[in-house]
């Protein structure tokens, strides 16, 4: 025999055996309620008003159910979350009503007998009300009762496939794949269940500005103060008093800011300057590893291109490789592997962090500030290409010159020969397809890293959700040789 679900008010039963569920307020009989376009009180006298539908839904259904000859109906009492009546139709269809007691030594759901011994045991522990039936249940049953675990179960690999699928495009960048290999269970939460958390942060504003003016400023004369009041209100940004102070500031060090560099600029053979980047490489099917360069500079010689990778920063930072293994903190290293895909026969002069943060400094300290902090090529030919003024460098920090020439000990440690560089670049693209191919293979486990401190909750928008133990931490080891 086959259970059917049918209509009660139209199905015709004769002799069917018929299981009615669900015999509760407002479930049946149908109610109406007074919210028709046209209310009650406005009806013609030929058109029904709710009281009148209520009637004919009660009579309808009054006279299906006396017209099935085997019914069996039932009702729910409550719920985990809420407590239900009976239907007000039992009086009038004349029924005898039991209660139904449950008898586990004949049950047949594990489910339910579990969430009844939950249920159970909440009742002795917070009333003191022992059940007929708890004793037999505690002793068949074992349930995580009063336990809680942060731990995150897991995801079928498939549902991340398919979901990456249904996507036009999934991207990988830097910030992304820095965020996987900080913590996976960040990137889960924040990219593949998109839950995002606003951050009314005035120092992310600030950066925009930032490199919104040098982007402006690189290919045309600009009015700094215009610039950056035409920025505020087409963003519609909403300033406090204290804001506005900050930002009056900072125009005047944006203002310094780009005239040093255009100072810098006339000590450089690479005429080329492309800021805010946009490069794409298809990694696999959909997937793209994206990212937007602030600044690139470059120019080509015969038959091989020359460049040179500049990244703002507008709080103090110096670029590391320390993680490089770990595939954290690798932006410069990412933006030479774009670069190596957008140019040909790329050849890199250096990549570097330029600090342009100038708070609180003399024209001496903000001149040395402004140098860029980085890695150099050890190829003098290459070097002189980016900086014709690299043995007394205004443009370059850290390279000194010995009196036979060669560079100092200390200068080395921020040089690198064509092959040290294709390695950095070929290390980086290892740790992209590997994390991709964890993100594919559904490893969102909660493991931030810390080597002497903890990085991976450094600058995580979720400490709060992940409830991480002290056993979740994963010890990670910078790399002397890298750094």
């Amino acid at each position: 025999n086959e259970i059917e679900v049918v209509d009660y008010l139209t199905y015709d039963f004769s002799n069917e055996y018929v299981f009615m569920l669900g015999f509760n307020q407002n479930s049946i009989p149908l109610n109406y309620k007074d919210e028709d376009y046209i209310s009650d009180n406005i009806k013609f006298e030929y058109m029904d008003t709710t009281v009148d539908k209520n009637i004919a839904s009660k009579e309808l259904t009054l006279k299906s159910i006396r017209n099935i000859k085997n019914l069996i109906i039932t009702y729910k009492l409550k719920s985990p979350f809420n407590t239900f009546y009976p239907s007000n139709l039992i009086d009038e269809i004349s029924v005898e009503v039991k209660t139904i007691d449950n008898d586990y030594s004949t049950s047949y759901s594990d489910i339910s007998d579990s969430i009844h011994l939950t249920e159970y045991l909440d009742n002795l522990i917070k009333f003191n009300e022992k059940s007929d039936n708890l004793e037999i249940l505690y002793s068949n049953y074992s349930i995580p009762y009063n336990e809680y675990s942060h731990s995150f179960s897991g995801i079928d690999k498939e549902k991340i496939s398919k979901y990456i699928n249904s996507l036009s495009k999934f991207n990988l960048s830097y910030s992304t794949m820095d965020d996987y290999n900080r913590c996976a269970f960040k990137f889960y939460v924040e990219k593949i269940l998109n839950i995002k958390r606003d951050i009314d942060s005035f120092g992310i504003t600030l950066g925009n500005i930032y490199h919104h003016v040098l982007e402006k400023a690189v290919k045309e004369e600009v009015d700094v103060r215009v610039e950056v009041e035409k920025y505020i209100n087409d963003n519609n940004i909403k300033l406090t008093n204290s804001n506005k102070f900050f930002i009056d500031r900072s125009i005047k060090n944006i203002e310094y800011v780009i005239n040093t560099i255009k100072e810098q600029n006339k000590y450089s053979k690479l005429n080329k300057i492309e800021t805010e980047k946009y490069v794409s490489v298809n990694l696999k099917d959909n997937i793209n590893f994206i990212g937007f360069i602030d600044k690139i500079i470059y120019e080509t010689f015969n038959d091989y291109t020359v460049a040179c990778i500049i990244d703002y920063k507008t709080y103090v930072k110096k670029p590391s490789l320390k993680y490089i293994d770990n595939g954290i903190g690798l932006q410069l290293p990412t933006y030479m592997f774009l670069a190596q895909n957008a140019y040909k026969n790329v050849r890199f002069a250096g990549f570097y962090l330029q600090n342009i943060t100038l708070d609180n400094k003399s024209d001496e300290e903000k001149l040395k500030s402004l140098k860029l902090i980085g890695y150099s090529n050890i190829d003098k030919e290459i070097l002189e290409k980016l900086d014709y003024n690299y043995m007394d460098s205004n443009v370059i920090d850290g390279i000194k010159i010995k009196k036979d020439g060669d560079f100092s000990s200390n200068s080395l440690k921020y040089l690198l020969d064509d092959n040290k560089i294709e390695e950095i670049i070929n290390k980086t693209k290892i740790k992209i397809y590997e994390t991709l191919d964890n993100i594919l293979d559904s490893k969102f486990d909660i493991n931030p890293k810390y080597d002497d401190v903890n990085i991976g909750c450094e600058f995580c928008n979720f400490k709060d959700i992940c409830f991480k133990k002290e056993y979740d931490l994963v010890k990670i080891c910078s790399s002397e040789e890298n750094e």
